[in-house]
């Protein structure tokens, strides 16, 4: 339980009042008068106590003894109660039951709410209960339409806010609407997404799932690269570029000629294992509906770019940072997700090749990257 942002307790000629703020000024939000008890509770619950400790708090305060303690519940009841009334507190109680897990590349998500809202790829991410990495929550409420903090983003499609709770995402493009509070660690993401469910709100939800775990993920020094894949020679080979240049094109000549598997048509998590780069799926794989959960050594990047005529062209490590920054999907709201961004860049680029390769849709594409990449197996 906390309280809700936007509000501040001020003492007029003897009287306590909590009073709007800012946009809940503007929201034409109302004011609520407490006695000394519910200024006690307020500074309370501002502090950070819990629930289960503004008891022992007003029995401190007050010198109170045993006689006295049904008196103050029924204050701090009432107090809560008006509290509710006014819209002034959150009570973001422990997640509920754990319903299922899924492991998408070894970090383990717990969902919590109805498994038919779970999109159908990620079921097929089910696991066992284990340590729970992160928890997906699903809050049967409306978004709240002017959630308040820091602008981090905002575009027709998403608006992302910071305060200091959480990151507040609202995914402007989808319908149903769904709103993500995101605490700052990755830890705990709360979807808010009106009942009652149907289809739409499947596909939504899993957009909005996407958002939650690539911050968390790459808390945890994972990546994901804006790319289709194939496994070549035990290895897996990622195509890089723009939506529309030819990721998939250039993956199914691959297996039209040398009947290589693609493991995943549109992004794919990149990290570290004792220094090697790996490479594995996620269920998330735009319009493909090809994805895998397995994970494979990296053996490089290939960066597309549309020409007639094919070569590979090879580029300065400074240009290969900035390209595989650029292509990737792991948030970079704030400097600090930029920063780390980059340091991953640059550790990835000394480890594996980084090339641009100019191509038609012809085969002789495949057939020059083929020939390229002997080098480095």
């Amino acid at each position: 339980m906390k309280i809700v942002n936007g509000y501040m307790l001020s003492n007029i000629n003897g009287t306590s009042y909590v009073l709007p703020v800012g946009q809940n000024i503007a929201l034409l939000k109302k004011g609520v008068q407490l006695n000394e008890t519910g200024s006690i509770l307020w500074n309370a619950l501002k502090s950070g106590i819990g629930e289960k400790h503004l008891l022992p708090s007003l029995i401190e305060y007050y010198g109170a003894n045993e006689s006295d303690v049904p008196m103050l519940q029924e204050d701090i009841y009432s107090f809560l109660k008006q509290l509710d009334d006014f819209h002034l507190i959150e009570r973001e109680s422990d997640p509920p039951t754990c319903h299922l897990c899924l492991n998408i590349n070894n970090l383990i998500i717990g969902y919590h709410g109805q498994k038919h809202l779970l999109h159908p790829s990620l079921l097929d991410f089910e696991c066992n209960t284990n340590p729970i990495d992160q928890n997906w929550i699903i809050v049967p409420q409306a978004p709240d339409p002017y959630p308040l903090g820091e602008i981090v983003i905002r575009t027709e499609e998403i608006e992302i806010l910071r305060n200091s709770e959480a990151y507040i995402i609202t995914l402007l493009s989808t319908s149903p609407r769904v709103q993500i509070k995101l605490s700052p660690d990755g830890v705990n993401a709360r979807f808010y997404c009106s009942p009652p469910y149907g289809t739409a709100h499947i596909e939504a939800l899993f957009h909005a799932f996407r958002h939650a775990f690539l911050l968390y993920a790459q808390k945890k020094g994972i990546f994901a690269l804006h790319s289709s894949s194939i496994l070549y020679q035990n290895k897996v080979w990622l195509f890089s570029a723009p939506s529309g240049t030819g990721k998939s094109t250039q993956a199914d000549l691959w297996q039209k000629l040398y009947q290589v598997r693609i493991l995943n048509g549109d992004l794919n998590l990149i990290h570290f294992q004792d220094s090697i780069p790996m490479v594995s799926g996620l269920p998330w794989c735009g319009t493909s509906h090809i994805y895998s959960n397995d994970a494979f050594p990296l053996g490089g990047i290939v960066l597309l770019k549309k020409n007639e005529n094919n070569f590979v062209l090879e580029l300065t490590k400074t240009e290969q940072v900035l390209s595989v920054t650029q292509r990737l999907i792991t948030p970079a709201w704030t400097e600090e997700m930029l920063s780390s961004n980059l340091e991953f860049s640059l550790d990835l680029v000394t480890r594996i090749p980084v090339f641009q390769l100019q191509c038609s849709k012809d085969s002789v594409a495949a057939h020059i990257l083929k020939q390229y990449i002997h080098q480095f197996l």
